[in-house]
């Protein structure tokens, strides 16, 4: 069974006078498939805006953690607090009806929300991590990194984001339905133009940023590891105990931060590529649970 085009997807104005939401149709998941996504992208939104809201009540709140280095962690709370209300809800809207049903215009405007705030929240990470570099690393300059500097940062990274976001809408690549049809995304495939943008977004989104985070949380180990060595030479035996419990603490956040970036960065970027990923998985099972059905002897199972 191929799924329907969309009712909903008006043409755009092009030469080729044809629409975004026109792409080859693809075998529909069982409804089974549908419902789970459905449940799993309204939790995932939900717990998105419980716990992005909460830190950013607390932050405004409580002035204790009004600090300037987790003023980039509110920053990407924000982020986040957007992608689960504007951009997962969509998805999850779509899975009850199998397909995108919000048609061309909001199709360009979540591919465009969600490739720009992934991209802030990368570069809001990478920002993390010089902040901590310096907080540790160089130390002796950290007094210069006030909330204005922290804030200009923030400002210059959602400019960056807003501009790779912005560049399809204006020709260079495209956005258009992926191909399970419930999400919206930049094109991958085609002609010289949508490669040449995907290539420059994987230097410029992951690999760049990717080897900063590396080089700078190394340093930072490396770091801690030689100051603790030192430390433990002129300290007692109870505050050696206690250092160590910070350096713990730091090894810990880095092996967190760590990972908790690179899940950010699918094809495209961050929480909105979790469940792109889940829908590719569900349509994955959907296509081998029809051939099992119509072909079993070829899955051995006759």
């Amino acid at each position: 069974m191929l799924s329907s085009l969309s009712s909903n997807c008006s043409p755009i104005t092009s030469d080729e006078n044809v629409s975004i939401c026109e792409t080859e149709p693809t075998p529909e998941l069982p409804a089974a498939m549908y419902v789970a996504l459905a449940i799993y992208l309204f939790l995932l939104s939900l717990f998105g805006i419980l716990v992005n809201g909460a830190f950013i009540y607390l932050y405004f709140s409580r002035k204790e953690i009004a600090t300037v280095s987790n003023l980039y962690v509110v920053a990407l709370c924000f982020c986040g607090f957007l992608i689960s209300t504007l951009g997962v809800p969509f998805a999850a809207a779509s899975c009850i009806r199998h397909e995108w049903i919000f048609g061309d215009g909001l199709c360009k405007l979540h591919g465009f929300l969600l490739t720009g705030l992934g991209i802030v929240m990368i570069a809001l990470l990478t920002g993390i991590a010089v902040d901590k570099y310096i907080y540790i690393v160089r130390y002796h300059a950290h007094h210069k990194v006030t909330k204005s500097v922290a804030m200009a940062i923030i400002v210059s990274c959602n400019i960056y984001g807003i501009i790779w976001g912005i560049l399809p809408l204006f020709g260079w690549n495209k956005y258009t339905l992926e191909p399970a049809r419930l999400t919206c995304s930049v094109e991958w495939t085609g002609d010289i133009s949508n490669h040449s943008y995907a290539i420059t977004i994987l230097f410029t989104g992951l690999l760049i940023p990717v080897g900063a985070i590396a080089y700078l949380y190394s340093t930072i180990l490396q770091r801690v590891h030689s100051q603790r060595i030192v430390s433990q030479r002129l300290v007692s035996g109870s505050r050696k105990q206690i250092m160590i419990k910070r350096e713990k603490k730091v090894a810990m956040t880095l092996f967190f931060m760590g990972p908790s970036f690179l899940r950010g960065f699918r094809i495209q970027f961050m929480v909105f590529y979790v469940y792109s990923v889940t829908v590719r998985i569900f349509l994955l099972c959907g296509i081998l649970y029809r051939l099992c059905l119509q072909k079993p002897r070829f899955f051995g199972i006759l």
